[in-house]
């Protein structure tokens, strides 16, 4: 009796090994963990000849796509205003032709609908009609596509700016609905949309749509893992569009992929070039008082990676004008106004106060959670200066420097510092009187100088994850995340001497000095303005309430030079620093 269960038994565990056998080989055929990521070839198809809406943008936007995608080696044909015939054949010859366990891209911008809950990109052939039989004729259904595309690859990537059609634009089958319908992504590909389901996309007023426009720039944008070239275009459009287009993606990917050999991209968001600026988004501010006309700079922004080495650099374009402060100039730069998200998340609070306690072992959760909420605030355009202020223009103001007791701390074009937060104000104060009062100078408020220090980032730092101490001044011997160990200077730098503006076109916004705000300093955000204004109110019975100062100096670890990092500091006319100093602005 006991031979006999053991034979059954042992029947039934070498069924169960071939079983899972089996399961094992479908699972690794079905869902490869590996890709050959040098084997990539692209399809990028756009139409704008239709002969019943034509569109402007959709071929120039495939030109502009091909060549980002060439950038980052791919093989890439592109094809301009295909008919039904054409497109089937040209989607039939990109999927015979592409490499095994390679990567297949695919990209179409032109019409595109849904009818009954199933997606279709139109051929430029396409003749409106209210059959739905008809219309499925001379449309190419997107579920076929995706099975096309992705039957040899290892990887799939298809990508529709599809979503142009416009409510009553051209005529539909009554079960036709706008945009296109959510579609189930099969294992290894991800299908990325240009607009939320349902939704349709904006062709664009200048030589390329929004969507085409970021999602060009951010695929050469180095390093690029593949999820964050969405992401980040995802970021820009709901910035630029307040929420009116929201790129979406469907994904079942099973393997990472990065268009160029690198770690993890910071997001940044950066407009692409020649994309004009919507009053609605971002408001620039009026010209000050006696201010006829701006001037024009250009500036290099360096893009970090997580261990603090530049990826890669974005080049901007920005408008100041220049104050004559007795003798010296002070530039001041013009910020346009719009809504950011000020503070810390629950998760990056948590991961920055580690951090930080790699340095110190007596910090409280306090010193974080200062930085929240995180919330939304709308800030009005403002000027700023490009620098901090100088030891020479606070002398050609003020007529006399501070007491600086290091000689080594001066300099001219060092910034200035021992400088109270009253004696900042009384600075702001005269400047306003060498105006004859037509621009009234003041400091800036948290809210004001985090938004111009974050220069539309929402990373750590405006330039990506980390920095280093060839960018910044700080205690370079004391790095943020994976950055290894830098400089540590022990001393001040002229302002804008390390070449390193941020999205605006400002300098040292991290570290060099500590920079005076307007605001009370409060333990939270928990009642803070949402209007761009200083926080001034205060339930305090001291009769100098605390000030915030911003930005880390030359004597701070890289974690306290972060965006979001806030620090308390006395405004008695009697307390001053050679780590402090500021910035000022106008509105």
């Amino acid at each position: 009796m006991r031979k006999k269960r053991f034979h059954i038994y042992s029947k039934l565990f070498v069924r169960m090994i071939l079983i899972n056998a089996v399961i094992g080989l479908f699972a690794q055929s079905a869902y490869p963990q590996k890709i050959n990521s040098e084997k990539r070839a692209a399809l990028v198809i756009g139409n704008n000849n239709y002969s019943f809406d034509r569109l402007f943008n959709p071929v120039n936007d495939a030109v502009l796509i091909g060549e980002s995608l060439q950038s980052v080696k791919f093989k890439v044909t592109v094809r301009k205003d295909l008919n039904l015939a054409e497109m089937k054949t040209a989607i039939n010859e990109f999927s015979a032709q592409l490499p095994k366990d390679g990567v297949a891209l695919f990209y179409f911008g032109g019409h595109g609908t849904q009818i009954g809950g199933r997606s279709f990109i139109l051929p430029i052939d396409f003749q409106p009609t209210n059959n739905a039989a008809e219309f499925v004729k001379q449309a190419i259904n997107i579920d076929e596509l995706i099975a096309t595309v992705s039957q040899r690859s290892g990887l799939n990537v298809i990508i529709l700016d599809a979503c142009r059609n416009g409510e009553g634009r051209f005529l539909l089958p009554t079960e036709a609905a706008n945009g296109l319908a959510a579609r189930t992504a099969p294992a290894g590909t991800i299908i990325a949309f240009s607009t939320s389901p349902g939704k349709t996309a904006a062709d664009g007023d200048g030589a390329n749509s929004l969507y085409a426009g970021y999602l060009a720039e951010n695929l050469r944008m180095k390093p690029s893992r593949l999820e964050d070239v969405f992401k980040r275009t995802r970021l820009q459009m709901i910035n630029y569009t307040a929420e009116s287009q929201i790129p979406w993606e469907n994904s079942s990917l099973v393997s990472d992929f990065y268009f160029t050999a690198d770690v993890l991209a910071p997001t940044i968001n950066f407009a692409p070039k020649n994309t004009p600026v919507k009053a609605a988004v971002k408001v620039p501010p009026r010209l000050p008082g006696g201010i006829r006309s701006l001037l024009g700079f250009t500036f290099a922004a360096p893009v970090l990676n997580e261990n603090g080495t530049r990826a890669s650099t974005l080049n901007g374009a920005a408008k100041s004008y220049r104050e004559n402060s007795g003798g010296a100039f002070i530039e001041m730069v013009e910020i346009s106004g719009s809504q950011f998200q000020m503070g810390t998340s629950a998760d990056d609070a948590d991961f920055a106060f580690q951090d930080a306690r790699r340095y110190n072992d007596d910090l409280t959760r306090e010193t974080i959670t200062a930085e929240m909420p995180q919330h939304l605030v709308d800030v009005p355009g403002f000027f700023i200066s490009k620098t901090e202020i100088t030891q020479a223009q606070w002398q050609s103001v003020m007529g006399a420097l501070p007491n600086i007791k290091e000689p080594k701390m001066r300099g001219a074009n060092f910034p200035v510092v021992n400088v109270s937060w009253r004696a900042a104000n009384e600075f702001c104060e005269k400047l306003t009187a060498l105006t004859g009062g037509t621009r009234t100078y003041r400091l800036p408020s948290e809210a004001e100088w985090e938004f111009a220090a974050r220069a539309g980032t929402n990373t750590p730092f405006a330039f990506g994850k980390s920095i280093n101490a060839s960018l910044v001044n700080f205690m370079g011997s004391a790095p943020f995340a994976n950055a290894p160990r830098g400089q540590y200077r022990l001393n001040l730098v002229a302002v804008g001497q390390l070449n390193a503006a941020n999205g605006f076109g400002l300098f040292d916004m991290h570290g060099n000095v500590w920079e005076w705000t307007a605001d009370v300093w409060h333990p939270d955000y928990d009642g803070a303005p949402r209007d761009g204004s200083a926080w001034e109110t205060t339930t305090s019975e001291d009769d100098e309430p605390y000030r915030v100062i911003r930005g880390g100096s030359w004597d701070s670890i890289a974690n306290s030079c972060r965006s979001a990092y806030r620090r308390k500091q006395p405004a008695a006319a009697s307390f001053s620093s050679d780590k402090i100093g500021f910035r000022i602005v106008v509105n």
